[in-house]
């Protein structure tokens, strides 16, 4: 599996289609493989080679969606971060990873020169924002203009892809490989789950440096659709984008969603176009399903248990548990099942399987496993065992397979 091939096909397919819908930066399938692979060039002449790491330090936004399918054309592997740490715990995650280079955004502008000073491997600093050009930093949209495109590297299979901070089972300050493979299947599987509507409209509400953003942004572009960027994510934003762009495809937080039905209040109309939510927190409660059933009935819910170890997607709680004819109490409302190829298990601490309904630890495994932790072989050691990712989180496992954490 390759990162990559997804953008191909979709330029193959639909090269007239519409790839990024942001204000006027919008850009077909075509365009943004074109750019890609310009970006592609641009990053090896500054002397970022494959296999090198890449701190993306912003916001969602389409530059940085280019800048991540660029980094992994040139074979190179991105590690997102919020750009809202504080500056102490921005640089040491930087040196953690012993990133080569950053590329940056306007929310993380006023650390552009602390990243030159502070972080001795980072040997070139690259701009996508809308702001003033840092000192000594190079612009990402002339990188664009200047270079030459060159062909894809190739790279996919079991190399690293892309690295994550967000860290559900051995702390924050771990960081999290993911490789070609598992980024891959996870998008790959939650497509198999009916989690995107045909001919989709995109909006990914979820924060940048969280590995379910990157496993639902694939699975667009795998689908070919369209993908719509806002600058915030606020439910005043998201319920305009919506409306005003058609969107059939939505995923977000639970309490970002909650926020977005409060902002809607009793018309719910201009959300008629959603097909697909994806939702990533607490499961909602049977008295807004029951709303939503009613007031959006042509839309799935989907659920996520998100743990970045599994590629962001551990279950899926799917559209026929949250239809009209799921009449489940809340405490019986699981946080979803296993997806296939993915296998789920409740332990004892013997490492012996548990009959269903009993209490024990969460085991899986699977393509979606991610390859380590970075430069940690002790930790990783600890959560990998005979091939089964330990996520040390409590649950039982109903008769139809469900989890209750």
């Amino acid at each position: 599996m390759q990162f990559t091939s997804s953008l191909r096909r979709a330029a193959q397919q639909r090269p007239n289609g519409m790839a990024i819908i942001h204000r006027e930066r919008g850009k077909t399938y075509r365009q943004l493989e074109s750019r890609v692979a310009c970006l592609a060039s641009g990053l090896l002449e500054l002397g970022i080679k494959p296999g090198d790491v890449v701190a993306l330090v912003g916001h969602a936004n389409d530059r940085q969606l280019e800048a991540q399918y660029a980094l992994a054309w040139a074979g190179a592997v991105a590690a997102p971060i919020l750009p809202t740490l504080p500056l102490e715990a921005l640089v040491q995650r930087m040196n953690r990873l012993q990133a080569v280079a950053a590329i940056i955004d306007d929310a993380a502008l006023e650390h552009a020169d602390a990243l030159i000073d502070h972080c001795p491997f980072v040997r070139v600093l690259i701009f996508n924002g809308q702001g003033a050009l840092p000192e000594l930093a190079k612009s990402q949209e002339q990188l664009v203009i200047d270079a030459d495109p060159i062909a894809d590297s190739d790279t996919g299979g079991d190399a690293p892809l892309i690295v994550y901070f967000a860290s559900a089972l051995a702390g924050d300050a771990s960081a999290v490989q993911l490789s070609h493979r598992n980024v891959c299947a996870a998008s790959l599987l939650h497509a198999a789950e009916g989690a995107f509507a045909d001919e989709a409209i995109g909006l990914v509400a979820l924060p940048s440096g969280s590995s379910t953003h990157g496993l639902i942004t694939a699975g667009l572009v795998n689908r070919a659709a369209a993908q719509v960027f806002i600058e915030r994510f606020e439910a005043a934003a998201i319920h305009d984008a919506i409306y005003d762009h058609g969107v059939t495809d939505l995923a977000l937080t639970t309490l970002l969603f909650r926020q977005l039905l409060a902002h809607a209040g009793d018309d719910w109309s201009p959300l008629s176009s959603l097909r697909r939510i994806t939702y990533v927190g607490p499961t909602l409660p049977e008295s807004l399903i029951a709303q939503l059933n009613d007031r959006l009935p042509n839309t799935g819910l989907f659920h996520v248990l998100s743990i970045v170890e599994l590629s962001g997607l551990a279950a899926v709680l799917p559209a026929s548990r949250h239809g009209p004819n799921w009449r489940g109490s809340d405490a019986q409302r699981s946080a979803g099942r296993a997806l296939s190829q993915v296998e789920l298990r409740i332990i004892d601490d013997r490492g012996q399987e548990l009959p269903r309904g009993v209490a024990g630890e969460l085991v899986a495994r699977g393509p979606t496993v991610m390859l380590g932790y970075l430069d940690q072989p002790d930790e990783t050691a600890a959560v990998l065992r005979h091939g089964w990712l330990h996520t040390g989180i409590t649950a039982t496992m109903d008769v139809d397979g469900y989890l209750h954490l």
